[in-house]
């Protein structure tokens, strides 16, 4: 599976469609979300109609947010959120414990996603913006993601003395010597100093969207 190249054998689009980008006024088509830096942005509205619109037109209810490190602070400041937040204690108590938004809050599981990050090249970059936005329905439900098995290398050549020695020679032999498994599969490799032997099981999958409607995302000032 690769993101790109001229003659993939199956590619994944890492961005959401047009129609499920969110924006701050819904430029283009698109789901508006409004300003959420700006005190008096209806947040609490703009959440139920982002709702609304995705169950609505695709049949999935949102249950689970996914947000950057400037989300917190926005909702602090936010006069509709602030009303509601005062109407429960628990809630109130919880993000101002925690700093992060709590479960539950307008009906949504809130995950912070400021800590993910991706490795390239040996360089960490954040995975999620700062005004980072992303709702989706309930991760336990599978009707809207899949997994497709991945492949991993398998030394199923390495069979013999000769076979190791003539894999150690050339990077064709070595090449050939580990083929892709894929799904479930195991292997074990032996060593003579001390005597041992190293179990290797695997099952290597890739989480997809199935559905490329039900997670509407993008940023929020």
């Amino acid at each position: 599976i690769q993101t790109a190249t001229s003659s993939p054998v199956r590619t994944i689009d890492f961005s959401p469609a047009t129609a499920l980008q969110l924006t701050t006024d819904g430029a283009g088509g698109t789901s508006a979300i409004g300003d959420w830096a700006a005190a008096g942005t209806d947040i609490v509205t703009y959440c139920k109609k982002v709702r609304q619109y995705v169950a609505k037109t695709f049949g999935f209810r949102l249950t689970d947010v996914y947000y950057g490190i400037n989300l917190p602070g926005y909702l602090s400041k936010n006069t509709s959120f602030k009303e509601y937040l005062s109407r429960f204690q628990g809630f109130r108590d919880a993000f101002v414990s925690t700093g992060e938004i709590p479960d539950g809050v307008l009906g949504f599981n809130w995950h912070p996603a400021d800590m993910a990050t991706v490795v390239n090249g040996g360089t960490a970059t954040t995975w999620a913006s700062d005004d980072f936005l992303a709702f989706s329905p309930d991760p336990a439900d599978t009707g809207w993601y899949e997994y497709f098995e991945c492949g991993l290398p398998c030394p199923t050549g390495l069979t013999s003395e000769k076979a190791i020695e003539s894999a150690m020679l050339s990077p064709e032999s070595l090449a050939a010597a580990f083929q892709t498994k894929f799904g479930v599969h195991s292997y074990t490799t032996y060593s003579a100093d001390p005597p041992s032997a190293k179990l290797v099981c695997a099952d290597y999958a890739l989480p997809v969207i199935k559905n490329p409607n039900v997670m509407p995302r993008g940023v929020c000032h």
